[in-house]
């Protein structure tokens, strides 16, 4: 913008200032076409990018049940250990230490 400015203030006859806000007018609408390619172009790129990520992420084989530890049969129950509760406003725990287990619920 300011070589611009330079080379319409460097001309040899003197511009009035509503030819000049015309001009810098017209540039400011033949660069905004340019802007917005940029933009898209960039969008494109960050697109494709994700894209071939996503492609790598996809091809991946998958892990077979062989190639590590089996996980132990889930028995649907719920177990908390060593718990510490205790409130914003009271500074000393309101229980020290608490186990809580549930059995497993079936639903009907």
């Amino acid at each position: 913008m300011v070589l611009v400015l330079w080379m319409l203030g460097g001309a040899s006859q003197a511009r009035s200032p509503a030819e000049m806000v015309s001009f810098l007018l017209y540039a400011a609408l033949l660069t905004r076409p340019v802007s917005s390619l940029a933009d898209v172009y960039g969008q494109t790129r960050r697109t494709r990018g994700a894209l071939e990520r996503l492609g790598a992420v996809l091809t991946e084989p998958p892990e077979s049940a062989a190639a590590g530890d089996s996980l132990p049969p889930v028995r649907g129950e719920i177990e908390f250990q060593g718990i510490c509760l205790r409130t914003r406003t009271v500074r000393r725990r309101s229980v020290a230490s608490a186990c809580i287990s549930g059995p497993e619920r079936r639903s009907p």
